[in-house]
């Protein structure tokens, strides 16, 4: 899907809801922001934001392994 930057998001100051957050959730990492702005039709920086709260930011990062710490 995707959404014209010349627009503002159809929902501009819309609480989010249970449904977008679990689905920011679920596919933060795996879809790019601007993809995910426009699914949520939100704002790419919203997005980020909410990510930023939800803990969703660097969540995926592995530790790092022995091979890697020896480098």
């Amino acid at each position: 899907m995707k959404h014209d930057d010349n627009l503002p998001p159809d929902n501009h100051f819309t609480l989010w809801t249970v449904k977008d957050l679990s689905f920011l959730e679920n596919n933060y990492g795996m879809m790019p922001v601007a993809e995910l702005a426009g699914i949520l039709k939100r704002t790419p920086g919203a997005v980020g934001l909410m990510a930023d709260k939800l803990g969703c930011r660097g969540k995926k990062r592995l530790p790092w392994s022995e091979a890697e710490m020896d480098v």
